[in-house]
């Protein structure tokens, strides 16, 4: 895994959506993913990027999953995937955010949601 961001609300209010975002932009780390893993903590997730589909093979625990597109806005919503899954984002996906399924509140993000990923500790980057 590579540099961590944080993924904020792209409002005026700029609110803190996952405190801790580690990324997987190579082949290697995107397969990898989090297998091997027994949990994710709150607040911590994980950016496939490219990404428009994800699968749970070998996951020891439920994710929950956000696709995004170019624009990072929010396309779909999957929630509660368990192990041995194959879950598509649609024809706009192109990353994915994975975190502990049930962590994020329902009501936190929907559809269309725009989100900024920000360098940990700076201001809002159009990545």
């Amino acid at each position: 895994m590579s540099d961590e961001l944080t993924v904020r609300r792209h409002s005026p209010s700029g609110e803190c959506l996952i405190a801790r975002l580690e990324t997987a932009r190579t082949p290697w780390t995107r397969l990898i993913g989090l297998l091997g893993r027994t949990t994710l903590p709150p607040g911590h997730g994980l950016l496939l990027d490219p990404c428009p589909s994800i699968h749970t093979f070998g996951m020891l625990f439920p994710i929950d999953a956000i696709f995004l597109d170019n624009e990072n806005r929010i396309t779909r919503i999957h929630r509660n995937i368990g192990p041995f899954r194959i879950v598509f984002g649609g024809r706009k996906a192109t990353r994915v955010i994975e975190v502990q399924s049930g962590w994020l509140p329902k009501d936190a993000i929907a559809i269309s949601d725009h989100l900024a990923f920000c360098r940990m500790s700076s201001s809002p980057s159009p990545s």
